[in-house]
């Protein structure tokens, strides 16, 4: 999920991983959907509501965690309601801009540290493809005579 801020991240208060950083994340109920599960963890662990892209992110294997091996589905997206709080399993609730992700060492997890990759990874794309759009606009106003 992404705020003002950007990307939020939980303090886990549970083994593995006790006071590392983390995706907001949890297992699939019976009866419900990997979005719904999304949804859900979200409200459990920090308060908020999101609206998440259906499309997800990536989908990404890890073993570092003593429990099992972890497949995890991560989407992303916007906050739309509540207020962030520590809730189920979590001490701190935190929005981590690009830069400073980027510095965190603390993150749990390589499954989680590979999806904050990618989300910056796209952040910067965006942000790329964002100049190139405002630079193509321009170019077809440029009345500069061609030699």
């Amino acid at each position: 999920m992404e705020t003002q801020e950007g990307i939020v991240l939980a303090r886990r208060t549970a083994n593995p991983y006790i006071g590392k950083w983390t995706l907001i994340a949890g297992y699939t109920e019976y009866d419900e959907s990997p979005l719904q599960t999304g949804i859900r963890e979200t409200f459990e662990e920090v308060g908020a509501n999101v609206k998440l892209d259906p499309v997800p992110l990536g989908i990404y294997t890890f073993r570092d965690d003593p429990r099992a091996d972890m497949v995890h589905i991560v989407y992303t997206g916007k906050l739309i309601g509540g207020t962030l709080r520590a809730g189920d399993d979590v001490s701190e609730v935190k929005g981590f801009s690009t830069e400073e992700i980027m510095r965190e060492t603390q993150i749990a997890f390589e499954g989680n540290r590979q999806a904050i990759m990618d989300w910056v990874k796209r952040r910067d794309l965006e942000s790329i493809d964002l100049k190139k759009k405002i630079w193509s606009f321009f170019m077809l106003y440029d009345d500069t005579p061609s030699m």
